[in-house]
């Protein structure tokens, strides 16, 4: 989907509050997925 479609789809249907949130659980994910890889290798060695 083009970044322009996704733009007018959050604009008629007010879900750019919801994306925002979604993208933030995202990010969050990442980072503990990250930490967590990170701290394993430490404790292994």
């Amino acid at each position: 989907m083009k970044l322009s479609s996704l733009v007018i789809v959050q604009e008629m249907l007010y879900g750019k509050e919801f994306t925002l949130l979604a993208r933030d659980r995202l990010l969050d994910s990442l980072i503990n997925a990250v930490i967590s890889q990170s701290l394993n290798t430490v404790t292994q060695a």
